[in-house]
C-alpha cells in the first residue's frame, strides 16, 4: 500500500509537466514594431484645468513629434459628475472663470499652433461629442454660422418657408438676341503662376462658452484674455497690426508671468518695444453681455479684488498717453497721470490698493529709455483729488542713485506687502548699437577671441551675451519717504527679496565661477530699513545643500 500511495502523486506531477510542455514550446506573441508613421501618431496632453467648484475639467490633446502646423489640437471639456465630454477642434489655452460659470479659450482655424493652413484632412471647428456619429454638413450653413461678436442661436431654426410662385413676366415684343462681346480671362498676378485665387486664411479667435447653456460668443484676432477676479468682466486684448521686435530680454529674479493670457502688469522682463504698442481692448460684461472698447491700450491689469481696472495708453501720437483707472462697480474712469511719454510696467500691490508704473522717453542714440517711477500708495484716495501727487523717483535727482544709470523697463515692478516699497530694476545707460550700413569697406572679422582670464568659456559667453546685456540690478524705492534704497550692485548681482520687503538674500559669486565645479557663492542677508541699509555676511558656502540644511534647521 505504501507504493501505491506514492505512485499517484508522481503520476499527477508527470501529467502536469506533459501538459505544460507544449505551452512552453509555443512561441511568444510577436510585439508590434513601431515605424516612423507610428511615431507621428503619438499624442500629448497639455493645459489641464479644473474649475473652481470642481465640476468641470478641461485639457488639450494634440499630436506630438510633428511640426506645429500639424499638431491638430482638440480641447476636451468634461463634466465630471456625468462624464459628458465636448470636443472643440483647434482650441487651446482653456481658462475657467473664477465663479466656474464660463470657460474661454483660443481657436486657430488653421488646425495648428501658428500653421498657415489645415493639412492632412484636419478637423474643422465644429464641436462633436465623443462617440457621436460623423457630423454631417448643415443643410443651411448661413443659418448656423455665428459671426464673431454675436451669440449663436439657442433655439432650433424654423424650417424655411416654401418659395412664392413668381408672377408671369409681362408681355413684350420679342427682342433680337444680343451677342456679348468677347472678354479676356483675367491674367494671374505676378507670382501666382495661374494657380487661381488662394483661399482666404481664417483669423484666430477667442471663444467664450457658457458652461450651463453651451452658448458661445467669439472675438477675432485676440492675443490674450483674462477674467476679472470678481468674474464679472472678461478683458480681451487685440493683436497689433504689425508685430515689431522689442528691445531685448531682461534678467531678473523678481519678474512675474500672470496667467490668463493678457500681457499686462508684471509680465516677464521683456523690454517694451521702442514704437507704440497700444492695441484695442474689449471689456465684455459677463452679466449684461455687452462690450466696451478701449483704444491704444499698452498694459492692463485688475487689482486683487477685481473692483479696479488700471491700464496705460500707448498711442502713436503720445499727447494722449497716460495712466487710467476704471472703477468697475460705478463705471467711472479716473485719470491718474497724463504725459506725452511712454508708460510701462504697470504693477498693483498684493492688497490691490497701491499702483506703480514707469514713464519715460527714448533717448537719441542711447539704448535705454530714461524712466521715472510713479508710486500711488492709495489709489482710491487719488480719485477726484486734483492736488494728489504720486511718490516719484527721478534717477537724475535721487540721492545715491548711480550716475549714468536708469530705472529700467527691462524688469518688472513689485510692491512690498506693506505698500511702502517698490522694487525695480536699474542698469547703466549705454550707446545704442549701430543699425545702419558699415562705413568701412574692410571685411568684418569672424574670429572669436577668448582671454584665458575670462571667468566663462567662450561658448557660454556667446550664449549669455544678450542676457548679460539686458541684466538689471534689483533696487528699492521707499514710497512712504520718497527715498532711493540701493540693494544690488556689481559685488552682489543676484538678490532675492522677501515678500514683506524688509530683508533679502544676496549671492556674491565672485571667485566661485567655474566651468566644472559645483555652483557656490557668498550668501549675504540684506536688511532694507527706512533709515539705513545693512549688509551682513552670513557665510561663504561652497555647497548649496549646506545652505539648505542650515535653513531647515532654523
Amino acid at each position: 500500500m505504501r507504493h501505491s500511495t506514492l505512485r499517484y502523486p508522481a503520476l499527477v506531477i508527470l501529467l502536469a509537466c506533459a501538459a505544460a510542455f507544449p505551452r512552453a514550446q509555443q512561441a511568444p506573441a510577436a510585439k508590434k514594431v513601431l515605424t516612423v508613421e507610428d511615431y507621428t501618431k503619438w499624442r500629448t496632453i497639455t493645459s489641464p484645468e479644473i474649475s473652481g467648484d470642481g465640476n468641470w475639467a478641461a485639457y488639450v490633446l494634440s499630436l506630438t513629434n510633428v511640426v506645429p502646423a500639424e499638431s491638430k489640437p482638440v480641447l476636451h471639456l468634461v463634466r465630471l459628475e456625468s462624464g459628458q465630454q465636448t470636443e472643440i477642434a483647434n482650441a487651446t489655452a482653456p481658462v475657467f472663470s473664477p465663479d466656474s460659470k464660463w470657460i474661454a479659450y483660443q481657436v486657430d482655424p488653421t488646425g495648428g499652433r501658428g500653421g498657415r493652413g489645415r493639412r492632412g484632412g484636419g478637423a474643422g471647428d465644429t464641436a462633436v461629442p465623443p462617440g457621436s456619429p460623423s457630423a454631417q454638413p448643415p443643410a443651411n450653413p448661413a443659418q448656423l454660422t455665428t459671426p464673431p461678436g454675436q451669440n449663436p442661436q439657442t433655439s432650433p431654426a424654423q424650417p424655411p418657408a416654401p418659395p412664392a410662385v413668381p408672377p408671369p413676366p409681362p408681355t413684350t415684343a420679342p427682342q433680337p438676341p444680343i451677342t456679348p462681346a468677347p472678354t479676356e480671362a483675367p491674367s494671374p498676378a505676378p507670382g501666382e503662376r495661374g494657380r487661381g485665387i488662394a483661399p482666404v486664411e481664417q483669423p484666430t479667435r477667442v471663444e467664450l462658452r457658457n458652461l450651463a447653456t453651451g452658448a458661445v460668443k467669439s472675438w477675432q484676432d485676440m492675443q490674450g484674455f483674462v477674467f476679472s477676479p470678481a468674474a464679472n468682466v472678461l478683458v480681451l486684448k487685440r493683436k497689433p497690426a504689425s508685430t515689431g521686435g522689442g528691445r531685448g530680454t531682461g534678467a531678473n529674479g523678481g519678474d512675474q508671468n500672470p496667467s490668463g493670457g493678457v500681457p499686462a502688469a508684471g509680465a516677464p522682463a521683456n523690454a517694451t518695444p521702442s514704437g507704440p504698442r497700444g492695441t484695442d481692448v474689449i471689456l465684455h460684461d459677463l452679466t449684461t453681455g455687452r462690450d466696451q472698447l478701449l483704444g491704444s491700450v499698452g498694459d492692463i491689469a485688475f487689482n486683487k479684488t477685481g473692483d479696479l481696472l488700471a491700464y496705460t495708453v500707448d498711442a502713436a501720437v503720445k499727447d494722449g498717453n497716460g495712466l487710467f483707472v476704471m472703477d468697475l462697480p460705478s463705471g467711472r474712469l479716473h485719470v491718474l497721470d497724463n504725459d506725452a511719454k511712454v508708460y510701462s510696467r504697470l504693477a498693483w500691490s498684493e492688497d490691490g490698493k497701491a499702483l506703480a508704473v514707469l514713464k519715460g522717453v527714448d533717448v537719441d542714440k542711447m539704448r535705454e529709455r530714461d524712466n521715472v517711477l510713479l508710486a500711488f500708495s492709495d489709489v482710491r484716495s487719488s480719485f477726484g483729488d486734483a492736488e494728489a501727487v504720486p511718490a516719484t523717483l527721478d534717477p537724475a535727482r535721487a540721492a545715491g542713485f548711480p550716475k549714468g544709470w536708469v530705472a529700467s523697463d527691462r524688469a518688472a515692478l513689485d510692491w512690498s506687502d506693506d505698500d511702502r516699497r517698490v522694487f525695480f530694476g536699474a542698469k547703466a545707460q549705454v550707446p545704442a548699437p549701430p543699425v545702419g550700413p558699415r562705413k568701412s569697406i574692410d571685411e568684418q572679422a569672424n574670429v572669436d577671441v577668448w582671454n584665458t582670464s575670462d571667468e566663462r568659456v567662450q561658448s557660454l559667453q556667446m550664449m549669455r551675451a544678450e542676457q548679460d546685456r539686458n541684466f538689471t540690478f534689483r533696487e528699492a524705492f521707499d514710497a512712504s519717504a520718497s527715498k532711493f534704497v540701493k540693494l544690488a550692485d556689481e559685488t552682489m548681482r543676484d538678490l532675492e527679496v522677501a515678500p514683506d520687503g524688509r530683508w533679502a538674500v544676496g549671492r556674491d559669486t565672485r571667485g566661485y565661477i567655474s566651468d566644472y565645479k559645483r555652483p557656490a557663492a557668498d550668501i549675504h542677508e540684506v536688511l532694507a530699513r527706512l533709515e539705513e541699509l545693512e549688509t551682513l555676511l552670513l557665510a561663504a558656502y561652497t555647497r548649496w545643500d549646506a545652505l539648505d540644511s542650515r535653513a531647515s534647521s532654523g
